[in-house]
């Protein structure tokens, strides 16, 4: 049976350097907690697929990307969103992050799942699930996050790193006579006619201003995307021709490609 972990004199039997530094009694151990309530009810299938996906939902690049990629991912395993975000959140990228960050024997699954019994918040019964579980993310996951951050990094180089975009589109009125700022609001004008303009933010990731704005108009956004557009076919270009002396491409060592690809099929 599954009791409540009490940690206080028994922080000196733990073996596994995770569960000495996580308070089970903190806001993080109690999510820990409750993932793992959730993980062990899951179908050994989902677990391992929940796990397996870790490299594609940490790198998704924006907001619609991660919202596609969730959908298709509950549909695919049945699972029901709190049940997958307690699992994740709680759980796995905790563990995950331990072992990317420590890779050596720092964290060693055998330890983490005695850790796991000695505060009896496992059975005996779990304990091969769960020491498979952590083994497949320690010697198989993590070593793709560490490269895709690695490759992430490297991309980033020394200038600040696009982080987020958003645009809107305002219909800006013409006004006769042109308002001037010692006008009273209350005076007399006309619309004459009306602009469509385009506000484009971008966000970075460090420097002194991290969110820039700009404005512009259909032939300014039309020049930008032509130019943008010739930008990506010549990174396509590279990715293509590209090969280092094995065979393999860049694009496929970084697995950013292939990931992309992924949430479009799925999405």
């Amino acid at each position: 049976m599954i009791g409540h972990a009490n940690v206080t004199g028994r922080l000196d039997v733990l073996k596994s350097r995770f569960f000495r530094a996580l308070d089970l009694e903190s806001e993080e151990g109690k999510a820990f907690q409750r993932g793992l309530k959730v993980l062990l009810r899951l179908p050994p299938e989902a677990s391992h697929d929940l796990i397996a996906d870790l490299p594609k939902a940490l790198f998704l690049f924006t907001k619609a990307d991660v919202e596609s990629f969730r959908n298709a991912q509950l549909q695919r395993l049945g699972l029901a969103q709190v049940d997958a975000e307690l699992v994740t959140n709680g759980v796995l990228v905790p563990c995950l992050t331990a072992f990317v960050d420590l890779p050596g024997e720092e964290h060693v699954p055998v330890d983490m799942v005695d850790d796991l019994q000695e505060l009896k918040l496992i059975s005996p019964s779990d304990r091969d699930s769960i020491e498979s579980l952590l083994n497949f993310m320690k010697f198989d996951v993590a070593n793709t996050v560490r490269q895709l951050k690695r490759v992430e990094e490297t991309s980033g180089g020394v200038f600040p790193a696009l982080q987020s975009f958003g645009s809107t589109v305002e219909l800006r009125a013409v006004i006769e006579p042109p308002f001037r700022s010692t006008d009273l609001p209350t005076r007399d004008f006309s619309i004459t006619s009306a602009i469509p303009v385009a506000s484009i933010s971008l966000g970075v990731d460090s420097g002194h201003v991290q969110k820039f704005c700009f404005q512009c108009d259909s032939r300014g956004l039309t020049l930008l995307i032509s130019r943008l557009r010739a930008t990506l076919e010549e990174l396509k270009r590279f990715q293509n021709e590209m090969v280092f002396k094995d065979g393999r491409h860049p694009e496929r060592t970084s697995q950013r490609d292939g990931i992309e690809a992924s949430v479009d099929a799925e999405g």
